[in-house]
């Protein structure tokens, strides 16, 4: 008999029991690309009474059997809004385990207000995964497409004093580890409210950040035993930090390293800002990191500035990802 549970995620047991649908699918559908490992998806999860975002999660049940999982979450900016993950044991599809945990999400978003849904989809390059069907049988849509880039870092390291474009006049470089420098706080703050509105395939809010804000996300990501290495662009006159990047590793990780993201100021663009920080910060992966062999990076297909930077780097393309949305609206 199948049953749809809430989990609780605070208990190891019971969390290890939703994510062993996750690598049965990922094994089945997509073994080619870096998989999620336990400690770095438990490491994600937002903690009790957190301000900023709230996770719910589903697992499905045969019996006693996991045979799906599925998650909902919320964020502070987008009330109105809910992403959603299903997954299903391989072994179990094609019997309504999806449906059911589908149903079961939409539910719950609705009574915690959302009007709309965002779930997505990843495959390797050139592919089709059994999740793009099921997202349009079940009425949504595809929307913004992302791609998904591996880059060789030892090789990439060899060739970084080529492709420095040099620091132009009137800026200077910053490199840190975990922690933002009180000085540069603030306009960290505000690059972040300008990454979710770069892009415009996304109906993100913009995000509202400040460097309370800032430093919970630090905090998170130290006590889950996340590592961060940043580096930036700083405005010589002024003191604004006007660029930056970073990269994450997750806990027990050596060797694979993620992009999570890059931002240049509006009015500070044109400059080669964005390739001055990617050079930088992989010269500071490869002396404080120099077990890393591959970095991945998600860009938007229509983040053109970007992905020229990434191509330039030595990115190649892996994977790619299909946003599925819903609304609730008549």
């Amino acid at each position: 008999m199948l049953t749809v549970d809430a989990v609780d995620v605070t208990d190891e047991a019971a969390f290890r029991q939703w994510f062993s649908v996750r690598v049965r699918a990922h094994l089945a559908d997509a073994p080619s690309l870096p998989a999620t490992s336990f400690e770095e998806a438990r490491s994600d999860l937002p903690r009790p009474g957190d301000p900023y975002d709230r996770w719910h999660h589903l697992i499905a049940l045969d019996g006693s059997e996991p045979v799906g999982s599925a998650r909902a979450e919320l964020t502070c900016d987008n009330p109105d809004l809910a992403y959603l993950t299903v997954v299903v044991r391989p072994d179990a599809r094609r019997r309504g385990v999806g449906s059911a945990l589908l149903g079961a999400l939409e539910d719950w978003s609705a009574e915690a207000g959302c009007t709309a849904l965002i779930g997505d989809t990843m495959r390797p390059a050139g592919s089709a995964v059994p999740g793009d069907a099921f997202a349009a049988e079940h009425g949504y849509r595809a929307g913004a497409v992302s791609v998904f880039r591996l880059l060789d870092v030892p090789e990439a390291l060899t060739r970084l004093d080529a492709l420095d474009p040099g620091v132009p006049s009137g800026y200077r470089v910053v490199t840190w580890a975990e922690r933002c420098p009180s000085e540069l706080l603030e306009f960290r703050a505000a690059l972040n409210e300008e990454i979710a509105a770069d892009d415009p395939a996304t109906r993100q809010a913009v995000e509202a950040w400040d460097g309370a804000r800032v430093r919970a996300y630090e905090d998170r990501m130290i006590a889950a035993g996340r590592s961060r290495l940043c580096a930036g662009v700083v405005e010589t006159a002024s003191g604004e930090l006007v660029a930056v990047t970073w990269f994450v590793r997750p806990p027990g990780e050596r060797e694979h390293v993620k992009q999570l993201g890059t931002v240049v100021a509006r009015k500070h663009r044109g400059h080669r800002l964005g390739l001055l920080v990617k050079v930088a910060n992989l010269r500071q992966l490869g002396s404080a990191w120099p077990g890393t062999r591959v970095v991945s990076s998600w860009n938007g297909d229509l983040n053109a500035a970007m992905i020229a930077i990434n191509s330039a780097l030595g990115y190649r393309v892996a994977g790619e990802g299909t946003d599925w949305e819903k609304s609730f609206r008549s």
